[in-house]
């Protein structure tokens, strides 16, 4: 029997099925950056032409899709390439990973990519995990400590998406008094909406907005919670001042789209 299976020395059949799984993980490496350039070329073309458009964050959340997947593709085709070099010999003793200095990444979803498309007047927005849930601290809604912590990428990318661009664009309304788009990103009728209707100091005041931080999103079932921090300057009649919040957003998917239901304070 083991005559059957024995391969001479000089025989070359094993080289050509080497040669082909090769060419297969480099053509499939190839088509997950042709994925990856295709998605994003569309996606910049519809920023362009299109930037407040649904058709242009619906777009961002599919580059974001692949993006995740190609990170996995490559990671996967990493460890292939890596096996086939091991069995060559062609790898020594593997040295110990380096610590990554600034912690661990999230990787859920391109964070940056949510900024781009949601985002003209915030100077600096961050994911902050110092900001989530703290027993010792006061909190207007009721049991945010049971809600449950939201894990998905895609969800979390979704509500920041909101709340960046509905404080964006609230900049516009205020410092214009004319640009309303910021309702668009309100529950109609509810209480940020109702809230928002009745400010007065649209156009009669500037604002920037100097910093939006980020952190934990929780959920009941029938809301989202998420934790943020918002630094403001305020310019009115000719006088300056800084204002700092701390917020529990609470928002609702409506037929699909995340609107802002209405946001409470954070006490020490």
């Amino acid at each position: 029997m083991e005559e059957l299976f024995a391969i001479p020395a000089d025989e070359p059949e094993e080289r050509p099925v080497k040669s082909r799984k090769r060419g297969g993980v480099f053509k499939f490496l190839l088509i997950l950056i042709l994925l990856i350039l295709l998605a994003e070329v569309a996606v910049i073309g519809l920023r362009h032409y299109l930037p407040e458009h649904e058709t242009t964050k619906s777009a961002t959340r599919i580059e974001q899709t692949i993006i995740i997947n190609a990170k996995a593709g490559v990671a996967r085709v990493k460890e292939l390439v890596d096996g086939l070099l091991a069995k060559t010999g062609w790898f020594g003793e593997e040295p110990d990973p380096e610590e990554d200095p600034y912690g661990v990444e999230d990787d859920d979803f391109d964070f940056a990519a949510v900024v781009r498309i949601n985002n003209d007047n915030i100077e600096s927005i961050t994911i902050s995990p110092k900001l989530h849930y703290d027993a010792s601290k006061i909190y207007k809604t009721e049991g945010l400590g049971d809600a449950a912590v939201v894990e998905d990428g895609g969800t979390r990318a979704d509500i920041y998406g909101c709340i960046i661009a509905y404080n964006s664009t609230w900049v516009d309304y205020v410092n214009t008094g004319e640009d309303d788009t910021c309702f668009l990103y309100l529950l109609k009728d509810g209480p940020a909406y109702n809230a928002a209707a009745s400010y007065t100091g649209a156009g009669e005041v500037s604002q920037r907005f100097e910093m939006l931080a980020l952190g934990e999103v929780r959920t009941d079932g029938d809301f989202y919670y998420a934790f943020a921090r918002e630094q403001i300057e305020l310019e009115e009649s000719g006088k300056t001042s800084k204002h700092a919040y701390a917020w529990v957003y609470r928002l609702q998917d409506v037929a699909g789209e995340i609107k802002i239901v209405d946001y409470t304070p954070i006490s020490e």
